[in-house]
């Protein structure tokens, strides 16, 4: 998230950040996040937020970010966001890269490179035809790669070539 805010700070466009996800109680990282974010009106920060209330923030977004340092498998954010039709920026690390594909369905960013991270941020902010794009074509995906009948379908075949194998 210091990533996050750093290249917030150094956008050639000042835009509205929100951070959605602190803990109910702060831990030590956190409290110095939110401690650092305190007098900027910029950035909001939110604990836990219910359903209703994280689809109207949902709604609203131009565009989501997730400035995971961790090699990550696919967390829920990214499928809200794709589900969403949010575009969306992510590091090139994890498996990322494998279901993000760069400039199709969102903007893969350098993982600890908030001068690259801050470029993306300012290339989404200003260019409606690439929003469009990424969040048409990660909405289709969600869609069709990722959805329920597609993942049960996936799940079903593994069990019963796995059942079927002994």
């Amino acid at each position: 998230i210091g990533d996050l805010i750093s290249a917030a700070e150094i956008m050639k466009n000042k835009v509205k950040l929100q951070i959605i996800g602190f803990s109910q109680q702060p831990n030590e990282y956190e409290n110095a996040i939110l401690e650092k974010i305190k007098s900027n009106h910029l950035i909001q920060a939110y604990n836990f937020i219910d359903n209703e209330d994280l689809e109207l923030k949902l709604q609203r977004s131009l565009f989501g970010v997730i400035p995971s340092k961790w090699y990550d498998n696919m967390p829920n954010s990214l499928l809200e966001y794709l589900a969403f039709g949010i575009p969306v920026i992510t590091p090139e690390i994890g498996s990322f890269p494998e279901i993000v594909a760069d400039y199709q369905v969102g903007l893969l960013y350098k993982a600890g490179d908030i001068n690259d991270l801050a470029e993306k941020m300012d290339l989404l902010y200003n260019d409606d035809q690439l929003r469009n794009k990424l969040s048409n074509n990660g909405f289709e995906l969600i869609n069709t790669l990722y959805s329920p009948s597609n993942h049960y379908g996936i799940l079903d075949s593994l069990f019963t070539r796995s059942l079927y194998k002994n």
